[in-house]
């Protein structure tokens, strides 16, 4: 029995529409081609408040040669990356691990230059930072930090161990150290090609540091006794935090001294 006109006309309109589309794409690859992303970007909000301030006063910069999204965390695709006619690199926000790891692996595929720059944060002190929002509601502090979705992370960090040539992944309590901190910064600012004068911009990350007392924030000394308390004696929260810190590496002997007991 002869097939149906209708199915054959039916077949053609998908085959059309999925030529039309890679074609489109192919046109928008082609367009990206040579851009330069500098692409940043943490799961927590402190960390994201420190990377957009500095990069706010970096895009000020002329002479490093820095385009700032007009609004942090927009559209990042391949065909908002097209549409992009300067010769500055772009510098994107993304603000969860999901959507990181997202324009990791999207964008970056047709943006060969792209740099990123990740910022972490240990698990427990994210977790024991949400204590504030359990006084003026009824959420309990478990709830707060599995609703951050820190699961999301393990993806991203084994992603960008394995990029390290594009991906430089830093921790937020060794960049607000004091002892650390001056080393790290340089070592950013060498990782994305920004040339210091006389450490001028060094300078400026360790006065942002400053500015937003950070280094009291990241290690929650404002936080009462019984946030801590609380998060001990909540043994499948406890085994929570513990996994994401292994897969996270903070239990290396590098951090485990600095690191908040349990």
């Amino acid at each position: 029995r002869a097939p149906m006109p209708l199915a054959s006309f039916g077949g053609s309109s998908a085959f059309l529409l999925r030529s039309r589309h890679k074609a489109t794409k192919r046109q928008h690859a082609r367009a990206a081609a040579g851009k330069s992303v500098l692409l940043i970007g943490s799961h927590f909000e402190l960390s994201n408040t420190l990377l957009t301030s500095l990069f706010d006063g970096l895009c000020a910069k002329a002479r490093l040669g820095l385009r700032c999204e007009a609004q942090w965390g927009g559209t990042h695709d391949l065909k908002s990356l097209a549409a992009y006619k300067g010769r500055k690199r772009l510098v994107w926000l993304e603000r969860d691990s999901t959507s990181f790891l997202g324009s990791l692996r999207g964008v970056g595929k047709f943006a060969p230059g792209m740099r990123a720059v990740h910022l972490l944060w240990d698990p427990l002190s994210a977790c024991v930072a949400q204590w504030p929002f359990t006084l003026s509601s009824n959420i309990t502090l478990a709830e707060l930090c599995y609703g951050l979705e820190m699961e999301t992370l393990a993806p991203l960090y084994r992603r960008a161990k394995r990029d390290k040539a594009r991906v430089l992944q830093l921790r937020l309590e060794e960049l607000a150290s004091k002892k650390s901190g001056p080393a790290l910064w340089r070592q950013l600012f060498k990782f994305l090609n920004l040339q210091e004068k006389g450490s001028d911009l060094s300078a400026m990350a360790t006065a942002l540091v400053q500015r937003l007392e950070l280094r009291g924030r990241v290690h929650n000394r404002a936080a009462p006794g019984w946030v801590r308390a609380r998060v001990a004696q909540n043994a499948s929260l406890l085994a929570y935090l513990k996994k994401l810190r292994r897969d996270l590496d903070f239990q290396t002997p590098k951090t485990t001294a600095a690191a908040p007991p349990f």
